[in-house]
């Protein structure tokens, strides 16, 4: 029998909750991120995943969040100041098994579990929201990259181009990941976030740009773990 897991993918502008068993998707949420008050922010969740589970006995909950981790706390997160010192240990039943990582990395390693191609070889994850994430995973395994946690110097430039339209962001954000691309030479980039599953015409465009640009293979996928 498949195990039953949810998935949090806490961003800036929205949280969403995902309910699995095994790799099929059994239910949806998502609501808005209280980005200052962590008592809304805790509220917000615990409602969440009631909802969500419906009672049903859950194996394990996978955090991930835009800023730097350690443990099951978030030590700063630049774009949700509510995240920042906020500890999910508590906030669900202590017989589930708790997971908490940077949103990109998160995003990643669901990808790699789900996509058996994905465990060869180098791949990049992207992810486009309220900020960019990066992660990369190394034969199946994400890396741990601090320096992928923290903002790039364009993330602010980032946030006024991601209202431009398709092409000129995809351009834009092709540009950027250069030395990323460069430096581990990935032989597949996986596309997430927000801004990549409602911006019309955004993954065609940039993955074309970065198909021709750089020869990679991309794939999107809209969901974290």
């Amino acid at each position: 029998m498949h195990r039953l897991n949810v998935e949090f993918d806490i961003g800036g502008t929205w949280i969403r909750a995902y309910l699995w068993r095994g790799s099929r998707l059994v239910r949806f949420e998502r609501a808005r991120t209280p980005v200052r008050s962590a008592k809304n922010l805790r509220a917000v969740l615990v409602q969440m995943y009631s909802h969500i589970t419906q009672q049903s006995n859950v194996n394990a909950v996978y955090m991930g969040v835009a800023g730097k981790v350690h443990g099951k706390s978030v030590v700063t997160s630049r774009n949700i100041p509510s995240l920042t010192g906020f500890s999910f240990a508590a906030l669900f039943p202590k017989n589930i098994s708790l997971t908490v990582d940077n949103d990109a990395r998160a995003f990643l390693r669901g990808a790699v579990m789900r996509y058996p191609t994905l465990r060869q070889g180098i791949v990049m994850g992207i992810t486009l929201g309220t900020g960019v994430g990066r992660a990369v995973a190394r034969g199946g395994k994400v890396l741990r990259l601090t320096r992928l946690e923290h903002s790039e110097i364009w993330e602010k430039k980032y946030q006024k181009m991601r209202l431009k339209p398709s092409e000129r962001l995809a351009i834009f954000i092709s540009e950027q990941i250069q030395p990323l691309v460069s430096q581990y030479r990935p032989k597949a980039i996986v596309l997430g976030g927000g801004v990549v599953q409602n911006k019309v015409g955004l993954f065609k465009a940039l993955s074309a740009k970065i198909r021709i640009t750089y020869g990679v293979r991309i794939l999107r996928i809209n969901t974290v773990m």
